[in-house]
């Protein structure tokens, strides 16, 4: 795909094929020329057409626009790259000059003579490890010789392997609502989002530092959670927020997001907060299918937990060893 379609994708290996090619600047050579502050730019004319000193100017501010905009987009290629990326160069086009910088920046000077990505290299510290020689004979394969002989490769050999597709039921660990709501209930339901948002983004691992963010509200209502003895060494742990995870069994995909949980040294707590019911059969088999998905990941014993933010109420629904 062209670095343009690239942006906001990433990849985990990432090949760069292409870089000699030149920069299109067939635009800034035309004879008539626009910019912003010189205005419309014609040639003149002295026993023939030729360039004045705007058309010096003009094509030296949009050549220089225009290498800065490949560097941005060069920039956006390389960042596509979440492991390892892969340049293919043309060593005998490497070029080696003394590299001068301003500012902690390569100097325009230099930047301004690049005419095509391959040019960016000749201005990098490359170290000799990076480098693989192609392990490829070209010549063996493509070279003809006077004869009209052709030297021999070993055969590309292909096989085909048929993937048969396979339907995978998506389903949720927490209960759907499918009802009517009157105005009483609606309102709940949005405080219950409200809190549920305080909870969410709260940095549990810093409390101290975080409570600087509260408004005396909900401030209250996260200190009366941490006061509890279940919580009581969180900042010895590690702690992740809304953390979602996919459960595949044969042909079902379950989903869940865990509210909070708490990973200690020796065990694991799960933490899920409601509003104030906390009695309700559902909230127990959902709190259930998120211990026996950590269980089976960490291999560590793991407690869970119902809270009520309203009640102040935390009921322990037991522990897998």
């Amino acid at each position: 795909m062209t670095m343009h379609k690239s942006k906001g994708l990433e990849f985990p290996f990432c090949f760069y094929p292409g870089l000699e090619k030149s920069y299109n600047l067939k635009d800034i050579h035309q004879g008539t020329l626009f910019d912003k502050a010189y205005g419309l730019v014609l040639k003149a004319n002295f026993d023939g057409f030729i360039d004045t000193i705007w058309h010096k100017l003009i094509r030296y501010k949009q050549k220089k626009a225009a290498i800065s905009e490949k560097i941005r987009l060069f920039y956006v290629a390389l960042t596509r790259t979440k492991e390892k990326m892969f340049f293919v160069l043309n060593k005998a086009r490497c070029k080696e000059f003394e590299i001068t910088y301003e500012n902690n920046y390569i100097s325009p000077s230099i930047r301004s003579g690049f005419r095509m990505y391959h040019d960016f290299f000749d201005a990098l510290s490359l170290t000799n490890a990076w480098e693989v020689p192609n392990a490829y004979d070209y010549h063996r394969a493509l070279f003809v010789s006077k004869k009209h002989e052709v030297h021999a490769v070993e055969p590309i050999r292909f096989e085909t392997i048929e993937v048969l597709p396979k339907k995978i039921v998506q389903t949720h660990f927490s209960k759907s609502m499918k009802r009517w709501m009157d105005e009483t209930t609606k309102q709940s339901i949005q405080q219950g989002k409200r809190l549920h948002k305080v909870f969410e983004t709260f940095d549990f691992s810093q409390p101290s530092i975080a409570f600087n963010t509260l408004n005396p509200e909900n401030a209250f209502y996260i200190k009366r959670f941490l006061s509890h003895p279940e919580l009581k060494s969180i900042e010895q742990a590690t702690v992740y927020q809304e953390y979602p995870f996919t459960q595949t069994l044969q042909e079902t995909a379950k989903m869940g997001v865990i509210d909070l949980l708490i990973v200690y040294q020796d065990h694991i707590d799960i933490f899920d907060y409601k509003l104030k019911n906390i009695s309700d059969e559902a909230y127990i088999m959902q709190l259930k299918g998120y211990q026996d998905y950590i269980h089976d990941l960490t291999q560590k014993p793991v407690n869970i937990y119902l809270y009520s933010i309203i009640d102040d109420v935390i009921q322990s629904l037991g522990g897998k060893t």
